[in-house]
């Protein structure tokens, strides 16, 4: 049995969230957007959690632990800032790494069990990584997957507000003609775009196209669809050979995995691991 925070305890955690955030802010006045910008996106991605995990049939144990996750997934990002000016973990730290440093030094856990502590520290260790490990517990795998789906859904809902649309980020890259070969062979093969291949403000629409191939859930992935996520972004895309064979490839998974997808193998949060009678999980 999981023993989670109550909705108290939740609610206590997200008062010591915003005042430990505050604190950043008044230090640091310089980075004030910045922390403003993850604060928000922290609360949000709290409230994902909430969506899939009730999507996916998790209990209220179970659902108090994944809102935890999502409100601390980026606790880290707040110090790294601060000490190196930066959202860039290639250019400072592993800020989930960080973030279960910080969960520690706070205790911020000390309501939960040994196991569901567990569960919170590894999935924020986890949520960042380009990939995830394939975990022993897959109790341990289920947060952490849904953990990475509210992360990025609502990333796509920063790139529209934000960076990607609102900002100059995509003006960084030259504009290109069409995409480049490396981003091409990845969509083709179903795997997200390395940060390498990108040349251009094409395949950097491409890079977040190919986050769907690492959605773990199809509430996730219908959610993405529905609120014109994915419309916006290939209204981005020029009207070329290779884009239609990749937009294909695109439209074709999702019509597997959004709609007609489903594991019912297991039913990971029962008594019995290995029971099917409970839950029934959208993948």
């Amino acid at each position: 049995m999981i023993e989670s925070n109550n909705n108290n305890d939740i609610l206590q955690l997200k008062k010591w969230f915003n005042k430990y955030i505050d604190a950043f802010e008044m230090e640091y006045p310089l980075c004030k957007e910045n922390f403003i910008l993850k604060k928000k996106h922290s609360h949000l991605v709290s409230k994902e959690m909430v969506t899939i995990a009730r999507s996916i049939g998790l209990d209220s144990h179970e659902i108090d632990i994944a809102q935890t996750i999502g409100l601390l997934h980026d606790i880290g990002r707040f110090p790294q800032m601060a000490e190196y000016n930066t959202f860039n973990d290639h250019d400072s730290v592993d800020h989930g790494k960080l973030g279960v440093d910080v969960i520690r030094k706070h205790n911020l856990l000390h309501e939960m069990d040994d196991y569901a502590r567990s569960i919170v520290e590894t999935a924020v260790l986890l949520h960042n990584k380009a990939s995830l490990p394939r975990l022993t517990d897959r109790r341990y795998n289920i947060f952490a997957e849904l953990i990475r789906d509210a992360d990025k859904l609502d990333i796509f809902r920063v790139d529209q507000d934000v960076y990607l649309f609102g900002d100059s980020t995509i003006d960084r890259f030259p504009k290109g003609l069409d995409v480049s070969e490396g981003v091409y062979e990845e969509i083709v093969n179903k795997k997200m775009v390395s940060n390498c291949n990108i040349k251009n403000q094409i395949d950097l629409v491409l890079f977040r196209i190919g986050w769907f191939f690492d959605i773990n859930f199809a509430s996730t992935l219908n959610m993405i669809i529905d609120r014109g996520y994915y419309a916006r972004l290939r209204s981005m895309l020029p009207d070329t050979d290779k884009i239609r064979n990749l937009l294909k490839v695109v439209d074709n998974y999702i019509m597997i995995h959004a709609i007609r997808k489903h594991f019912t193998d297991i039913t990971i949060f029962s008594d019995n691991v290995y029971s099917t009678d409970r839950r029934v999980y959208n993948r």
